[in-house]
């Protein structure tokens, strides 16, 4: 070793076993790692600062909760507990929503994981909520009202105001979102928002709007019904947000009951009839209802189902599954059924005192509580919904 090479020091025991003193070069080693840590903390807090200083107009609650538009609440996988336990009350609007069950009240928005246990919370008023939910989001507003509110299962991220009284909200996976109101001269305007809320389309409609929604292409339909000669006609008009004009329109006898998407296309059910439509408007599948009346309807990407009145003295009701790829079912049904679910290729009729599955070829029988008023889709399971709480039903 050369003389002006700095020598390592090394740690020698002395003959009573013990340590020599501090070594020199760790020492200073220890030091030079200290001073860069210090540096670093105020380097990181200088610049804290900087963006504080800089930024300060835009730090708000407001973009805090733009920030958390996207966040899902995390530990909703995996749960398998029987029930959700909630306040009743005869305004509650309920729907599952990101693998929780929403709970729309009077007094604000709640979403319960099951066993009760509450994921996310927010005071508001209503007089009487409804909600519309998407994969990642839910929008929730009063009919009537002029506020309506988009939130991810964390957060609100969105407060919205109209001038002119809400009939219908929507809002699609990917975040945008519209809003039907109805205007003091009688027609309907239709504002469509894009994912960082900021308009981006309106469309006045002079026929009785009944539903507005988003398909799976993320097109928006217009479900509206006028009379033309001595007829009730309902249409069916694709909306592509910031066009000019509308893509398609169809047209449909009877009043409008139920549309959305299917499977490479979307359906319109009316007071008379189902039909089934291609993504570019034309037409699939169509099936009249004859003098039978549709006392409860559901509608899947896979298809939609109906109970009907089948109008017959003495006879009983009736239950009807027409699927996208063209098969479907049918089977007699008890009468005084309260709600109707497709489940894949089921349907679920929930009466008084009995959940009834009907698979083609099978018919199921389980029995439930009394007291049932709705059935929802909760991944592979159905809930049962009472005044108070919801009970899964496994149906396989």
């Amino acid at each position: 070793m050369r003389d002006d090479e700095e020598r390592i020091p090394t740690a020698d025991a002395s003959d009573d076993g013990a340590e020599s003193a501090e070594n020199p070069y760790y020492a200073r080693i220890s030091a030079r790692l200290r001073h860069t840590k210090y540096l670093c903390v105020l380097l990181t807090v200088a610049a804290a600062l900087l963006f504080l200083f800089a930024y300060r107009s835009n730090i708000t609650y407001e973009n805090l909760r733009y920030l958390l538009r996207d966040v899902d609440e995390a530990g909703n996988a995996g749960r398998a507990a029987d029930s959700f336990v909630y306040t009743a009350a005869d305004t509650n609007f309920l729907l599952t929503f990101r693998g929780d069950l929403a709970v729309c009240a009077a007094s604000g928005v709640t979403l319960y994981r099951a066993a009760g246990g509450r994921t996310f919370a927010d005071d508001v008023h209503f007089e009487a909520p409804v909600a519309e939910a998407s994969g990642k989001y839910m929008v929730v507003y009063d009919v009537g009202g002029t506020a309506y509110y988009l939130y991810n299962s964390v957060s609100r991220v969105f407060d919205g105001k109209t001038d002119s009284p809400i009939y219908d909200c929507a809002v699609e996976g990917g975040g945008k979102s519209a809003v039907l109101t109805r205007e003091k001269t009688g027609g309907f305007l239709i504002r469509t928002y894009s994912r960082n809320f900021d308009l981006v389309g309106e469309i006045t409609r002079s026929g009785y709007v009944s539903d507005i929604g988003f398909l799976a292409d993320g097109r928006l339909y217009i479900c509206e019904s006028s009379v033309t000669g001595a007829s009730l006609v309902t249409t069916l008009s694709l909306y592509t947000p910031g066009r000019e004009t509308l893509d398609c329109t169809v047209t449909a006898d009877g009043f409008a009951y139920r549309c959305g998407s299917l499977d490479n296309g979307f359906y319109l059910l009316t007071s008379s009839s189902l039909t089934f439509f291609a993504g570019s408007g034309e037409k699939t599948f169509s099936t009249s209802f004859g003098t039978s009346e549709i006392l409860l309807a559901d509608g899947t990407s896979d298809g939609v189902a109906v109970y009907v009145d089948e109008n017959v003295s003495g006879a009983d009701c009736a239950v009807y599954a027409f699927f996208a790829d063209g098969k479907s079912l049918s089977s007699p049904a008890p009468r005084g059924a309260r709600s109707i679910l497709l489940a894949g290729r089921q349907v679920c009729l929930l009466a008084e005192e009995n959940l009834t599955v009907y698979g083609g070829s099978t018919e199921k029988q389980i029995a439930v509580d009394p007291g049932g008023r709705q059935l929802l889709r909760l991944g592979g399971e159905v809930l049962v919904c009472y005044d108070d709480r919801a009970e899964r039903t496994a149906i396989h």
